[in-house]
């Protein structure tokens, strides 16, 4: 079958848009170095909310920018570095009791590729009185309903 009709490429047409190798690499190994790939789990807040939780919850030294995805994925990018591996390496974080799913920056990434594998919930424990409330108690019911990490500040 030969290809006919006006979607038959023609060898003398232009392509509109030529990227340049080396800018779109840099760009690339920017975003490998300062970006993390995130979403709450179950809910989508908006940009500004996003804004408004990241001031409220992280003690940046440098600027963030938000870049919003597809099934509520979103980007964020640092300008500190130190910043960045703080935040990754803080977790778990939680908007009102939603998870924040956090993961490197890869090119090409496809949300609905995504294989959640794990991901931070909040238990909230009614009625487990007072007496229950020590560290060793609470780890081990997380430990037994997963991998315990932390306790909330409220909690505590």
């Amino acid at each position: 079958m030969s290809a006919t009709g006006p979607c038959k490429p023609k060898a003398n047409i232009k392509p509109w848009v030529v990227l340049n190798d080396h800018a779109l690499q840099g760009h690339r190994d920017h975003m490998m170095t300062y970006a993390v790939i995130c979403k709450f789990m179950g809910i989508w807040p908006m940009e500004k909310s996003l804004y408004t939780w990241i001031t409220n919850n992280w003690k940046l030294k440098g600027e963030i920018t938000l870049h919003l995805g597809s099934k509520g994925f979103f980007t964020m990018v640092f300008t500190n570095l130190e910043d960045k591996d703080k935040v990754f390496e803080g977790g778990p974080y939680f908007y009102v009791v939603a998870g924040l799913y956090m993961r490197p920056w890869v090119m090409n990434y496809v949300p609905e590729q995504e294989m959640f594998t794990s991901v931070p919930i909040w238990i909230r424990l009614y009625p487990l009185t007072l007496d229950y409330w020590l560290l060793k108690y609470l780890n081990a019911i997380g430990n037994k309903l997963g991998n315990f990490i932390k306790i909330s500040e409220a909690t505590l």
